[in-house]
This record gives C-alpha cells, structure tokens and sequence, in this order.
C-alpha cells in the first residue's frame, strides 16, 4: 500500500481544482448565451423583441421576449440607452469589471492559486516527527522499562533477550 500513499493529496487537490473552477466560474460564464451582432441587437430592439438588457460597460446580455439568451458587445453609442427606453426594454447597469482594479478583486483572482499552493505545502510537507512518534510506540523492544530490566543495552538486545 505504500505506492498509493500519494494517490491521497491528489485526488483531494483534484476535487478542490474541479469545485474552485465551477465555484469563481461568474454568472455570465455560466449562462450560455446566444452571441448575437450589435447590428442584430439593434434590429431585434427596433422589432420590440428584446425583453431585458444588463449592461455591463461594453457587454451587453439580455433575454428576447420568448426568453432566449444573448449576449453583444457594444460599441461607444451614446444614444442606445435612450433606444431601450424608448423601446420599453428593462435596462440595468453593473460596473464593468474592467472596471474593478481593487484589493479585493485582486485576491478573488488569486485566491484559487493560493489555496492550491497552502493545500499543497500541508500534503506534502515532510512528518518525520510524527512517524518517529509513532514507530517508536510501536516497537514493543525499543521500551526504557524492558531494557533496562533484561539488561539490554540497544534495541536488538532487547529484542533477543525477550520478556525477561
């Protein structure tokens, strides 16, 4: 069993991986929306067939009036708010996250790499302490009290000299 002592730490750091991908993954990455033109959009605002827009600085997701996804990329269009309006589109802003140069949004960034790293440094990290602990407890002839008794000077001594 001793060449699958490693095999542990590994499929932990794997399932941590899998979950902490699908964990920082973002709603918009999550959600498959249909990738549609900007000219597309437009005509689609124009025919009153688009329900809801998220703008988010130059993204733009929303949903069609029989609830299909899409997502655009908008170019510097200062009158297209005033369009949705005018449309009756429900529109609603969230900072761009281009935007967001923050401590904060810098360690969510990070945050999956250094917890790989700490889980990594605790797995693998030599226990020679423990192990020594443990071997020595285990060692029925390696015992102060019985080699003292027996006479025994190390441990084969006591080992040979047997329950004195």
């Amino acid at each position: 069993m001793i060449p699958y002592r490693n095999i542990v730490p590994w499929l932990v750091i794997g399932v941590l991986l899998v979950f902490l991908f699908y964990q920082f993954q973002g709603p918009a990455e999550r959600q498959t929306a249909n990738a549609i033109s900007y000219s597309q959009f437009l005509a689609e605002t124009e025919a009153g067939s688009v329900r809801d827009v998220t703008i988010s600085g130059e993204a733009i997701t929303g949903h069609f009036g029989d609830g299909r996804a899409f997502s655009t990329f908008a170019p510097n269009d200062p009158d297209l708010v005033q369009r949705l309006d005018a449309r009756g589109v429900n529109i609603s802003a969230t900072p761009s996250l281009a935007d967001e140069g923050s401590f904060f949004s810098l360690l969510i960034s990070w945050f999956p790499m250094l917890l790989l790293v700490a889980v990594y440094i605790f797995f693998m990290r030599p226990r020679h302490g423990i192990w020594k602990i443990a071997r020595q407890a285990a060692d029925p002839g390696n015992q102060p009290g019985d080699l003292r008794r027996c006479g025994g000077r190390g441990r084969s001594q006591g080992r040979i000299a047997g329950n004195c």
